[in-house]
């Protein structure tokens, strides 16, 4: 009789093969799949003992899985990270998006699956309180003193509040050219894109750089390039009012991301294109390109 249902996320397949074959040699049902989104989508079907996410996969990071698990779900299910990540940045980073425990793809197999099986087995009644408790101290170590939500954790959201973005976009016009570039890169993307921080991180690079663009080109005036940045997000789909206030609220640390500086880049090479009169569809694709671009330099 097996003893539960395990779900495995790695995008490798020889350590969601080794993995698999030896949590059903404990007795387990593994259910392995290679990307955060199949987990998601997974847990509408099932209910699993134990949850184990690899941090680098494709799409959603196992951090914004994990993340989007615990708002679903609450805090009853053991969520477990075994990644090739080492060291108490790591830690601190699985903590803040809830998960449980933190192992080393470099330990044993036979330790890992100790671990795996311990978390399997217990209740994990309390495992918020564990979690803000060890984070705190890990935090503590490391001289981490940004906010954090002392119920759930995690970190405190910089959000722009409504009077600055009120402020900063009255009388703003954005020159038609841009917006009609940004609404066909979004349009074009995928309908579910910008789902996560790192997708809207590229969503913000990008509209940074076509503003900066029609800036140099005489249409935005240089103290309107901030609200003509952030009016252009307006329209953005994927994104709602709230995401954006906390994009922008958090941009000094986003614009240091090579994903945001990649995006900035591919923004100001369509709007160039553009105002060049070429309409080329290489160009055209907008953020289907930035997506694999991106990627290829992530």
């Amino acid at each position: 009789m097996s003893k539960g249902i395990v779900v495995l996320a790695d995008d490798e397949r020889v350590l969601l093969q080794t993995y698999s074959a030896a949590l059903k040699t404990a007795g387990y049902f593994p259910m392995a799949v290679r990307s955060g989104q199949e987990v998601l989508d997974l847990l509408h079907r099932v209910s699993p003992r134990l949850v184990v996410l690899d941090v680098n996969m494709p799409n959603l990071n196992g951090y914004t899985v994990c993340s989007r698990i615990r708002e679903r779900l609450g805090d009853d299910l053991p969520i477990v990270f075994v990644t090739a990540l080492d060291g108490m940045e790591a830690l601190r980073d699985a903590l803040s998006a809830g998960g449980d425990d933190f192992i080393r793809k470099r330990d044993t197999l036979s330790s890992i699956m100790t671990r795996l099986d311990l978390w399997a087995r217990r209740p994990n009644s309390g495992g918020r309180e564990r979690r803000v408790k060890l984070l705190q101290q890990v935090r503590q170590q490391l001289g981490d003193t940004s906010p954090i939500d002392q119920f759930s954790g995690r970190p405190v959201k910089k959000i722009l509040p409504d009077d600055t973005l009120s402020a900063a976009t009255e009388g703003v016009e954005v020159p038609e050219g841009a917006r009609e570039i940004f609404r066909d890169a979004r349009y074009v993307a995928r309908v579910e894109y910008g789902a996560d921080k790192r997708e809207q991180t590229i969503l913000l690079g990008y509209a940074l750089g076509v503003v900066e663009t029609y800036a140099k080109d005489g249409q935005v005036a240089g103290d309107k390039l901030f609200g003509t940045w952030m009016k252009l997000l307006e329209p953005s789909g994927a994104l709602s009012d709230m995401s954006v206030r906390t994009l922008l609220g958090e941009r000094q640390e986003l614009v240091s991301q090579e994903i945001f500086k990649t995006a900035r880049l591919e923004g100001r090479k369509e709007s160039e294109a553009r105002l060049q009169g070429q309409n080329n569809e290489a160009w055209g694709l907008g953020m289907l390109i930035l997506g694999r671009s991106v990627a290829a330099s992530a």
